[in-house]
């Protein structure tokens, strides 16, 4: 329902290949409560509202993600997501996700804080 507590390092994953990026206008559908879409999100450019009923719940950035309810869990999407500004986004699909870890990604180059070892307050969001 909100981001992940960590935010991923833009520059890293806009290199990929696999990754395909999108732009959407303000106050754009990214998806609705409900939709049975997969896919997770990386805000490389602008702001996200994840709403429900219509009330805005979180306003995302860039660097964070959202989408991984669904994402992870093939739950239908518990919140909508939409454009507050012109935006541009990452967007990962799980076999994708799956065939990028069995490539040996390295998770701490996209999200630089599981490297903190001692202060993972620093990864968490406040």
């Amino acid at each position: 329902m909100s981001s992940g507590p960590w935010r991923i390092d833009v520059e890293s994953i806009g290199s990929w290949p696999e990754m395909v990026s999108s732009s959407n206008e303000a106050s754009a559908t990214v998806f609705a409560k409900g939709d049975a879409t997969r896919d997770l999100y990386v805000i490389d450019d602008g702001t996200i509202e994840l709403v429900l009923d219509g009330a805005v719940l979180a306003t995302l950035g860039p660097g964070d993600f959202f989408g991984e309810q669904a994402f992870f869990h093939a739950d239908p999407r518990d919140v909508g997501a939409r454009a507050k500004t012109p935006s541009r986004l990452f967007r990962l699909d799980p076999p994708t996700f799956e065939q990028l870890l069995a490539a040996g990604l390295d998770l701490s180059v996209v999200i630089p804080c599981l490297n903190e070892e001692e202060n993972i307050e620093a990864c968490v969001r406040s």
